[in-house]
């Protein structure tokens, strides 16, 4: 049976776990600070009503819950003890729950995107009560595994799945846990994610081929609104490329010699793990609309409306709804 109290990574000392695992929660709370901006200005400007603002928003609360499971993974776990010991093992498991969250709101926001371009269709509304489900529970029906062999613990510089066993040996079962149910599923998802923009970057070049020479406003419409899909697409595959490939590569050398360890990749891991999902979420967040109002008269006209009700605001109506309300109204 695997114990989660001790840490039988001995390749650093002590402190050197502890300036790894310093560097990785800095990164993760200005991940958390930015995700913590981006919900704000979903709130200000209610950027909440549509199918597509709504990934989006799911997409923000599981970078925030992401940010917050790495800085609760605290500096001083080297020093187990029984009170960090039983923490340590619940932020090993939110740490890998909220994992679960980004990486699947980030494919279902990827899957709408790559729908929208290749099929021409809009999924809104017919797949966001499962996606919900997708991003924020299913995944618990395998992330509990862990607890039955108390995998959950202390893993080197940080809390997650243990690979050691009680005499620090190497664990089989640890290590078929990691893959299984993180680094394969995140391989796959990025996988996925690079063969669904290379398939809608094909689609788009094909249509644009057959538009060139024409002039039509729907046509023009058109090809704006894929270009800032594509945008959008190409955003996706190559943030999760950054994230992964010092994780990556981390991974291999560690796997192929264990006593070894680069301190240059374990910092390079630290870092760029969190970060980068909270810069992913303010740029999704902050489109070309949103950026315009980021300014003092807006967000004062934004906070007014918060803080006062509905009842005693005046709201500017577009003329050709009015009269056609007047029309029916009078008929």
């Amino acid at each position: 049976m695997i114990s989660n109290s001790t840490n039988c990574s001995s390749s650093f000392d002590a402190q050197t776990y502890k300036i790894i695992a310093a560097v990785r929660a800095c990164s993760g709370l200005v991940a958390f600070l930015f995700s913590l901006f981006a919900l704000f200005v979903v709130v200000l400007f209610k950027k909440y009503r549509t199918f597509w603002q709504r990934l989006i928003l799911y997409s923000n609360v599981s970078t925030t819950l992401y940010g917050l499971s790495v800085v609760l993974l605290r500096v001083d776990y080297v020093e187990s003890n029984a009170e960090t010991t039983r923490f340590c093992v619940f932020a090993g498991f939110f740490h890998q729950y909220s994992n679960w969250t980004v990486l699947v709101s980030i494919l279902c926001y990827h899957l709408s995107l790559c729908a929208k371009v290749i099929l021409g269709k809009d999924l809104s509304g017919r797949l966001e009560a499962p996606y919900f489900v997708a991003i924020f529970l299913a995944h618990l029906a395998f992330n509990w595994i862990p607890f039955l062999h108390l995998t959950y613990g202390l893993a080197g510089a940080w809390c997650w799945i243990r690979d050691t066993n009680d005499d620090c040996s190497h664990s089989l079962l640890g290590f078929v846990l990691r893959y299984t149910i993180w680094y394969a599923p995140l391989y796959s998802v990025v996988l996925a994610v690079l063969v669904g923009y290379v398939t809608s970057w094909l689609v788009v070049r094909r249509r644009r081929k057959r538009w060139e020479g024409r002039y039509d406003v729907d046509v023009d419409d058109r090809k704006r609104e894929l270009q800032r899909d594509m945008t959008v697409l190409l955003g996706v595959p190559l943030v999760l490329i950054l994230i992964n490939v010092p994780t990556f590569v981390n991974a291999i050398h560690d796997g192929i010699d264990p006593e070894r360890p680069l301190l240059a990749l374990w910092i390079l891991h630290a870092f760029f793990s969190p970060l980068p999902f909270g810069v992913l979420t303010v740029l999704f967040t902050l489109d070309r609309e949103t950026r315009q109002k980021l300014n003092a008269r807006h967000v004062r006209a934004a906070l007014r409306t918060l803080c006062y009700s509905s009842s005693s605001l005046v709201y500017d109506y577009d003329i050709k709804v009015a009269l056609e309300s007047s029309y029916h109204s009078v008929n």
